[in-house]
């Protein structure tokens, strides 16, 4: 007997989160990850598989395992990993022919970025300390004053940053540590020579707007050289020859997609590879480029699809080798140009595929039990709007299972986050949800969405927020009040960050919707602009806003300011360790509604951060769904959510 998805069952989802391949072309270590009900934790772990006989066991026994990378020769896999929750993750290395993972650090911060210096050596990046913490514990740091003196301090989800800069390390497989940059904005993204004599790293700098810029260090005179002045803001990914092929937007100052460059050192610019209008900064898995021949196999955010696309260098013709509607977000390519990937669709969640040129094979089943499961049926759709243009985006609908079905039932609109993000084709447990309560979902991609081309992307900047794409999202709320199966009185709209910043200029702007879920979300640039992690960045990016000073049009892009009139009974919900939009965003939507004497209700989530809903403990993701639904079901008479299934 099928049954209709249930929020519980987030800890049965498994899925690859990423994958490489062993040098003998045969064996792959993958990471699959979940979300545990035993430590209320999210955690994953390393796998092994051969492609020929099928075998596939585990390797890892930490609590969350991650970014594997074979030794050159095969004879040792390393990975980060963490002992237990909320412990910071350390290097492991295990021989594959036998015995325990030996840990090589004990960094109080962590480590990332793992790759092999030859078969016997390794880099990492690590945060670095001052001396003067030497002994003292995050309790009493926490006591102490902090002195302040750069704009990017801190992080969501990291905390602060401003006296942990990372920096490289050289390891030992006997675990002999040795710092090799000193760098004051940090280092990040190693990437080795083909000789072993340089590293290319990806630097902080205080006159860039975003990331930073290029270097190479020498590992023989320890000499960190800047190698480029192009005006992009660019990621090194794998050398060729001695040049590098880089990852990033083409001006750093402007909102753009990430295309595909080489820099050329001595030349100190980059020169854009491919002619596609394709976004090369696939959201969902690692990032990745890999050199094969003379050509570079990388993601495509294309149409909220992600694709694996093998271009040449040269000439910068492209093929799509992982293609359809899914999205291959984590990849590996073997020596004969055979792809192993994470696949996602709409209606599974990511598994390991083989593609070669004989054709593509599933590896796992990881999520067997969703074969019992009644999904709302997906269907991809394209929405006309203002200016003559279309707005691709996804329906899904109740099944049969769900309450009331057969009748005209609720629907809700969802406004992604970004706002140069996409609802792509993958697996979504909030839109299996809210199905599963009987509604009738439509989440697009407005203008403004990444993967849809430059122009898109940047429709909404210069002081434009909340106009073509406003449009788009009321189009998409046309579109869902004009199926049949929808009744038009009975339609809600939520969204988170950016989305929340919608669904708050949404209810200042009309009353026809009979909800709004306003999550984790911007609702007042003037002090948004001051008190986030890096989001100081958005007025110069998105608003034409160039100085905090020009409060007059930073209160005209903002929903707390467009309130008079608003009487749309509004959930705000916001966790009280954002950084990324700080909990004092959602504090002035609530009382700016509440003095309005508009339906309001203020939701604070303690101890988690922006990505509740994607990385948050699952127990508190479970509760957010319980709230969630409960509000709607006051509001738009959608059905609650039950009681977890038996035996889940």
């Amino acid at each position: 007997m099928t049954r209709p998805f249930h929020p519980d069952d987030l800890h049965r989802i498994r899925q690859v989160t990423d994958v490489r391949w062993h040098p003998d072309g045969d064996r792959v270590a993958y990471v699959v990850g979940w979300a545990d009900r035993e430590t209320d934790a999210n955690r994953s772990e390393l796998r092994l598989a051969s492609v020929s006989t099928g075998e596939d066991r585990p390797l890892s026994r930490g609590h969350l395992a991650a970014q594997p990378i074979w030794s050159p020769d095969g004879r040792r896999l390393a990975y980060s990993s963490t002992a237990e929750p909320k412990t910071p993750p350390q290097l492991h290395v295990l021989d594959v022919g036998g015995g325990e993972p030996a840990v090589l650090t004990d960094r109080p911060d962590g480590v990332r970025d793992v790759v092999w210096l030859g078969d016997d050596e390794l880099l990492v990046i690590a945060p670095v300390r001052p001396e003067h913490q030497d002994g003292a514990d995050d309790e009493e740091l926490g006591r102490r004053i902090r002195v302040i003196t750069e704009l990017d301090y801190r992080l969501d989800g990291a905390g602060f940053t401003h006296d942990r800069r990372a920096q490289l390390h050289r390891v030992g497989l006997d675990g002999e540590v040795t710092p090799l940059t000193d760098h004051p904005k940090g280092v990040g993204q190693p990437v080795v020579s083909a000789d072993g004599s340089r590293v290319a790293l990806a630097i902080g700098d205080h006159d860039r707007l975003l990331a930073g810029r290029v270097a190479v260090l020498d590992l023989t005179s320890g000499d960190l050289e800047v190698v480029e002045d192009d005006p992009g803001d660019w990621i090194p990914f794998v050398w060729h020859g001695d040049a590098l092929v880089v990852i990033g937007v083409i001006d750093n100052g402007q909102v753009g997609l990430a295309h595909l460059g080489v820099l050329d050192a001595g030349a100190r610019t980059v020169r854009r590879v491919d002619a596609d209008d394709v976004s090369r900064a696939a959201i969902g898995g690692p990032r990745r480029a890999i050199l094969h021949d003379d050509a570079v196999y990388v993601p495509a955010s294309r149409r909220a699809r992600v694709h694996v696309d093998r271009v040449d260098l040269a000439t910068g013709d492209g093929e799509t080798i992982v293609g359809g509607t899914r999205c291959a977000d984590a990849f590996d390519v073997r020596s004969d140009g055979a792809v192993i990937a994470a696949v996602a669709t709409p209606t599974r969640p990511a598994e390991l595929v083989l593609v070669t040129a004989d054709g593509e094979r599933t590896l796992t089943d990881l999520n067997p039990w969703l074969d019992e499961i009644e999904l709302g049926a997906v269907e991809e759709v394209l929405v006309p709007s203002t200016d003559d243009v279309e707005v691709q985006a996804w329906v899904v609908r109740p099944p049969a299972s769900a309450p009331d079905v057969g009748a005209p039932g609720p629907g809700l609109i969802y406004v992604h986050g970004g706002p140069l993000a996409t609802y792509g084709a993958r697996f979504f447990d909030e839109f299996q949800v809210a199905a599963a309560c009987g509604y009738t979902v439509i989440g697009g991609n407005p203008r403004g969405a990444d993967g849809f081309g430059t122009e898109w992307a940047r429709a909404i900047v210069d002081g434009r927020m909340g106009q073509p794409d406003w449009d788009d999202v009321q189009a998409l709320a046309d579109h869902l009040t004009g199926l049949p199966e929808v009744d038009d009185g009975r339609v809600g709209i939520g969204g988170g960050s950016y989305g929340g910043w919608m669904t708050g200029w949404a209810i200042g702007h009309t009353d026809r919707f009979g909800a709004a879920l306003i999550e984790r979300a911007v609702t007042n640039w003037e002090t948004m602009c001051s008190t986030a992690d890096f989001t100081y960045l958005f007025a110069p990016l998105y608003l034409g806003v160039h100085d905090v000073g020009d409060v007059e049009e930073l209160r005209r892009q903002s929903p707390v300011h467009h309130l008079d009139g608003a009487t749309t009974p509004t959930l705000v919900l916001h966790s009280e360790s954002d950084l990324r939009c700080p909990i004092e965003q959602g504090e002035q939507m609530f009382v700016g509604l509440k003095r309005r004497g508009v339906d309001v209700t203020f939701a604070r989530v303690p101890g988690e951060g922006h990505e509740l809903t994607r990385s948050g403990k699952p127990s508190r993701r479970i509760d957010r769904f319980e709230l969630v639904h409960g509000f709607y079901a006051d509001h738009l008479g959608g059905g609650r959510v039950g009681d977890p299934p038996a035996g889940g």
